[in-house]
């Protein structure tokens, strides 16, 4: 009989993630369904599970070749094994998926996931990822993957309608959903399955298909305490919002137009400024303030400098004027919002006003794409500043329905509270988790910040702005927007240019930047190239919220030859070993803008990353 090991009686298979995107009812369901049940696995006896987990008894393991048979596999397929454990079908289904395919091993506990690489390793499976998942999303892309299996894991889903519509966003069109689940009988079934488990296959089936899905099969006869069901993703699930169309493909007047070029816009300035941004890179202006006004859009087109700009009266009358490039939604209406001078913050505006602002706009001009800023609340589900929203990025799902290109903005180098307080990481995790969210059909930008803002005692290094630039390039955002503004000892409009080390750090970033533009927008290579790090151990928040790279990577082709864009991702130390797949013999790697090369073999070099460096390489 299949029942719980001494050490995780309460608990089971591992936990799953809180998806952070809403379905239908998805808004009633705020409190967990099965509260505690995951904490055994926040630091897991490893070897423990893996003599449960893969023990003969247990009946998945003992027909874990049939299962995985009754999958619908193809060699080359992307497949998320959610609630990954020990690796058990983890393994079985890469070898599966073959070489040329990949297979995403989710799980909360960073332990699991240290083994589950460990045993890849020793059985020789080089296509496995490791993502560390969240209580918030399982932390894979939109349309990233083939098939989803969950194997003795949906009775852990403490929120399985959130759970439920964050995998069905990962699965591209026609993707499977597989689950293996313990059968609720009463009066048939154990009575500890009966304590455990708190839902039968038949309400299993309702909540699937309520999520948008549809039941395909059920092809797991052999089978006895469990059963297996196959679903596929129904492409417009019940209530959801149409998609806004794709920003790249809606922007006529994009500046520069090209392959080679990557937006870099600064936040609200003077267009009296716009000749000294141009000098530092700048090549869009975003907001106009109490604007656009005949004068305001006549400085900028003196000087070739296209904005992004609220959608009033008097740009309704110049819609053929080229200078406005997109519209600007709002700012930060994820945000606790004013009442008014001494009247306290009311709740954020709900993002099903967002979304009819937003075709309001649509239908007055479809021609050019909307942008929508958010705040804090994107990447740190802690910020206050979202009042009675505040630990609910669910929302978040729904706020990007409101725009074309979708930003959002977080400050870590100066701010102030201990939780994001000098970690730099958390951009990237915004960044992470917004592209997500916002799927492959809009366009993701952040902020950076460049100035000390309010905080009287830290400003930002240039060397921590770069890291901040390359944290995004590399976890996929398609644009940056400078937050120039400082407010404290005394406010500063222009505060990065009253600052000439920082303008002229900022200046040498944008240029690296723009000189790369045709290889950061080239396809990502996820699997090209990786990264060993040693020392290996990461904060344990980052660890959890973000995942356990100390350095973050991603690789690109360009003509011959391959580019590694690699950030230190924790400000201490490190040094990288990296491995590029498919290479043999002799190349060089050159360090872009370090002025010194690398010797290469068969793919492998080394190189040393100091606090929060940022290292490009050209290897050829």
């Amino acid at each position: 009989m299949n029942r719980l090991p001494p050490f995780v009686r309460s608990a089971r298979i591992l936990p799953l993630l809180v998806a952070a995107v809403l379905v239908p009812n998805a808004r009633a369901q705020e409190k967990s369904v099965v509260p505690g049940i995951n904490k055994p696995y926040e630091n897991p006896d490893v070897k423990g599970f893996v003599s449960y987990f893969e023990g003969e008894s247990r009946e998945v393991y003992a027909h874990r070749k049939e299962i995985v048979a009754a999958c619908p596999l193809k060699p080359g397929m992307a497949v998320a094994d959610v609630g990954a454990g020990t690796g058990l079908f983890t393994r079985l289904l890469a070898a599966a998926v073959g070489p040329q395919g990949n297979v995403y091993a989710v799980d909360i506990a960073p332990k699991f996931l240290e083994h589950v690489k460990e045993s890849c390793r020793q059985a020789g499976l080089t296509n496995v990822e490791c993502i560390v998942c969240t209580q918030a999303s399982v932390e894979l892309p939109a349309a990233s993957i083939d098939m989803a299996f969950l194997s003795d894991t949906y009775h852990h889903l403490e929120f399985p309608q959130k759970s439920l519509a964050s995998i069905h966003r990962a699965l591209r069109r026609g993707g499977q959903l597989v689950i293996v689940d313990y059968r609720r009988v009463p009066g048939k079934t154990a009575e500890w399955i009966l304590k455990h488990v708190r839902a039968s296959q038949e309400v299993v089936t309702s909540e699937i298909e309520a999520a948008g899905f549809r039941r395909v099969g059920e092809e797991f006869p052999f089978l006895k305490e469990n059963y297996g069901i196959r679903f596929e993703r129904v492409e417009s699930p019940a209530g959801s919002p149409p998609a806004g169309p794709n920003a790249r493909a809606t922007w006529p007047q994009k500046p520069g137009g090209e392959q080679d070029f990557f937006p870099i816009a600064v936040w609200l300035q003077a267009p009296r400024n716009a000749p000294k941004y141009q000098a530092l890179g700048v090549n869009v202006y975003i907001g106009l303030w109490e604007g656009p006004t005949a004068g305001q859009i006549e400085e900028l087109r003196r000087h070739h400098m296209p904005v992004i700009c609220e959608q009033n009266e008097y740009a309704l009358k110049h819609l053929d004027e080229k200078t406005i490039v997109a519209w600007m939604h709002g700012d930060e209406p994820d945000n606790a919002q004013s009442l008014g001078k001494g009247k306290g913050y009311g709740p954020p505006i709900p993002p099903e006003k967002i979304i009819d602002d937003y075709r309001r706009i649509k239908a007055k001009d479809p021609s050019r794409p909307v942008m929508l800023n958010l705040g804090q609340g994107v990447a740190w589900d802690g910020w206050y500043g979202r009042g009675v929203r505040t630990n609910h990025p669910e929302d978040y799902s729904q706020y990007v329905r409101g725009g074309d290109i979708i930003s959002f903005d977080i400050y870590p180098a100066v701010a102030e509270r201990p939780a994001v307080a000098g970690k730099l990481w958390y951009v990237a995790r915004g960044v992470q988790r917004l592209r997500g969210w916002a799927g492959p059909e809009r366009t993701v930008w952040d902020c950076i910040e460049c100035t000390r803002i309010g905080n009287l005692k830290v400003k930002p290094t240039p060397q921590e702005v770069k890291a901040e630039v390359w944290m995004s390039i590399i976890h996929g955002s398609q644009g940056l927007v400078y937050f120039c503004h400082q407010f404290q000892p005394r406010f500063i409009e222009a505060g990065l240019l009253a600052d000439e080390e920082m303008a002229r750090a900022v200046t040498a970033i944008n240029r690296q930047v723009q000189s790369l533009a045709a290889v950061i927008n080239s396809p990502a290579l996820p699997d090209a190239a990786r990264a060993t790090v040693d020392p290996a151990e990461v904060a344990g928040d980052m660890a959890q919220l973000l995942g356990p790279a100390g350095i973050a990577l991603a690789v690109k082709k360009h003509g011959a030859a391959t580019y590694l864009f690699a950030v230190r991702m924790e400000a201490n130390p490190a040094k990288a070993s990296f491995q590029v797949q498919g290479m043999s013999g002799a190349a060089t790697a050159r360090v872009i803008g370090e002025d010194r090369t690398l010797p290469v073999q068969d793919g492998r070099f080394q190189d040393d990353f100091g606090p929060s460096a940022v290292h490009l390489y050209q290897v050829e």
